[in-house]
């Protein structure tokens, strides 16, 4: 019970045990599933520096490995980018002490800190390959501040959005794009929306980005032990019922899953790229007073034509983007799948014609 939780923190605070109990603890929490976790002050006061996108680390996007973390984005100019890391390595020591079985939480804790505090790093690459390589990085943390969204035209008539992620300001910065960009002078053919390693975020903000899309109906269902609430849109539809490519990979989760789920089902958007990472878990956060929080799962995401969100999401088109070019093959496919397909009016017409558009798309289109 959060009782109990609060007195065994409240002894081992006062007998000086503070690892031991947490450790106890986040093992208790994570034979649930590995996204509950107990939240002491200082891991609960950096969810909420997630949630305002501004914190000091090390600039990476991450996900759970049984090792410890595999990086799934690295921002530009920031530590990590500085000292090599690259995405798909994986960090499985922090400081000498060795991440597996550890939580995302605890790990994150030990990967964040102080601004120009330094930090050592064990890395793995090309893990279990014949020509996998270990070494260790010493990097200085700095103010790490992930802009949500940014936009541009591309191929002249295509409006480009790239979202990072789904924390606060999310929803207003792809409403400021539309306002910017959807009006008759422009003559947008489509819109190409790249949530590729984007790992989710507020829920509310899902909510709201999937409206921006949609002309009402069903965003999403939260489905708990004992009840089942359907979020929908309202008559809003910014994006003028343009044709709309979702671009996902395995670092889409959770918000992202929501958003690009709904505007498949709803019959407003294509999936381009690869499987979605499949989060469709609902945490909820549980005030243990003295900023100590427990964090568990409490519900389900449901997209709207009731497929688990925890499946993950699966492309029409399925394409992956080649790091060793300068071209964006994910971005030339979609756009080049909409040009063939701008005839089609609904997911339903397309899926009659899936066997149409497995074939090789040459890539022309530079990374962005």
């Amino acid at each position: 019970s959060r009782d109990a939780v609060a007195s065994l923190d409240a002894h081992q605070l006062h007998v000086g045990g503070t690892s031991v109990i947490v450790h106890i603890i986040d093992q208790m929490l994570l034979s649930l599933d590995q996204y509950s976790t107990y939240l002491d002050p200082l891991a609960f006061q950096r969810l909420q520096e997630d949630t305002e996108g501004r914190f000091g680390g090390l600039g990476i996007q991450i996900r759970p490995h049984k090792l410890g973390v595999e990086i799934i984005k690295v921002y530009d100019n920031t530590p990590a980018d500085r000292v090599g890391l690259k995405k798909n390595d994986i960090i499985y020591k922090a400081d000498d002490e060795l991440l597996i079985n550890q939580s995302m939480n605890s790990i994150i804790s030990k990967l964040r800190g102080p601004v120009g505090s330094d930090i050592q790093i064990g890395v793995i690459r090309h893990y279990d390959l014949a020509n996998e390589i270990r070494w260790n990085k010493q990097a200085t943390r700095d103010t790490i501040k992930t802009d949500n969204a940014s936009s541009e035209i591309i191929k002249d008539h295509y409006l480009y959005i790239r979202l990072e992620s789904f924390y606060h300001g999310a929803s207003e910065n792809v409403e400021n794009i539309f306002n910017k960009y959807l009006d008759d002078d422009n003559n947008l053919q489509a819109i190409i929306f790249d949530l590729r390693s984007n790992p989710g975020g507020l829920l509310h903000e899902a909510v709201k980005v999937g409206n921006l899309f949609l002309k009402g109906g069903d965003v999403v269902t939260i489905k708990s032990k004992d009840n089942e609430d359907t979020l929908t849109a309202d008559n809003s539809n910014y994006s003028k019922l343009l044709p709309i490519a979702v671009l996902i990979d395995g670092g889409s989760a959770s918000a992202s899953e929501i958003v690009a789920g709904a505007l498949h089902d709803r019959e407003r958007g294509w999936l381009i790229g690869t499987q979605s990472y499949g989060k469709g878990s609902v945490q909820s956060i549980f005030s243990l007073g003295g900023g100590r929080a427990l964090k568990l799962t409490t519900a389900y995401y449901l997209t709207p034509s009731g497929k688990a969100v925890n499946e993950g999401l699966e492309p029409q088109l399925i394409i992956e983007d080649n790091p060793a070019t300068k071209e964006d093959e994910v971005i030339d496919a979609a756009i080049s799948f909409i040009k063939q397909k701008s005839h089609i009016k609904s997911i339903a017409q397309l899926q009659n014609t899936s066997s149409m558009f497995k074939s090789h798309i040459t890539p022309k289109h530079k990374k962005y």
